[in-house]
């Protein structure tokens, strides 16, 4: 879905460029804040039914870059990707089992991170400067939960899409530089891991979400 989506933005970049208009291409740093909620199911007990729940959070320091084309009229179209990677946690999850059945005993570390964050969106124009956002966000995460009883297992990646919503304030200076200055809220889709064992084990789903407060710095072509 991602590469569609990059694919119809190129090709909106070069059907407007008989339009008036310009491209701009920078740079930005955000203050990022990740929260997630996860819940953990047994695979196969029937002995023990109970749902395991527990929230995590970590703040981050996230930088991009992103290129974008905006109308006479200030509606801009664009793509951000996020530089480097985020942790889901701000410190690894550890218990340990001490379980009734077998191969259950032994200790369970879950922690996750975010990477290859890439944003394709539009800001619409509403008063001096003042704009509204909205976009189709897609990261990978990255499970790193293990399990080191007799049925020791690990968790795969998954890629999960979301919608970004927020606002902003741009400004020029100079003959073509350009900033930015917005928030944004992204809800992300749930994800489901499954354990890597083949008996027992254990599921996973969460919930992740991310705010941003962004400066932006950018060059009109």
């Amino acid at each position: 879905m991602k590469n569609i989506l990059i694919g119809l933005l190129a090709s909106l970049l070069i059907a407007t460029a008989s339009f008036a208009g310009q491209i701009g291409i920078g740079v930005s740093g955000s203050f990022a804040a990740v929260s997630a909620e996860g819940t953990e199911t047994d695979k196969t007990v029937t002995t023990d039914t109970s749902v395991r729940t527990a929230n995590a959070s970590e703040n981050a320091i996230v930088p991009s870059a992103f290129a974008e084309y905006s109308f006479d009229n200030g509606f801009t179209i664009g793509y951000d990707y996020v530089i480097g990677s985020a942790n889901v946690n701000s410190r690894k999850i550890t218990r340990t089992d001490d379980s009734s059945e077998a191969n259950q005993d032994g200790d369970r570390s879950a922690q996750a991170e975010i990477d290859n964050v890439s944003t394709i969106y539009a800001e619409l124009p509403i008063h001096a400067g003042l704009y509204l956002k909205g976009g189709f966000v897609q990261m990978d995460v990255t499970t790193q939960e293990a399990f080191s009883g007799t049925l020791s297992g690990t968790y795969g990646n998954a890629t999960v899409d979301g919608m970004l919503f927020g606002m902003g304030y741009r400004n020029s200076f100079g003959n073509n530089g350009f900033y930015k200055v917005e928030g944004t809220m992204t809800d992300m889709d749930g994800v489901k891991f499954a354990s890597s064992t083949t008996d027992k084990g254990t599921n996973i789903s969460a919930d992740l979400d991310v705010m941003r407060a962004t400066f932006a710095i950018g060059y009109n072509f």
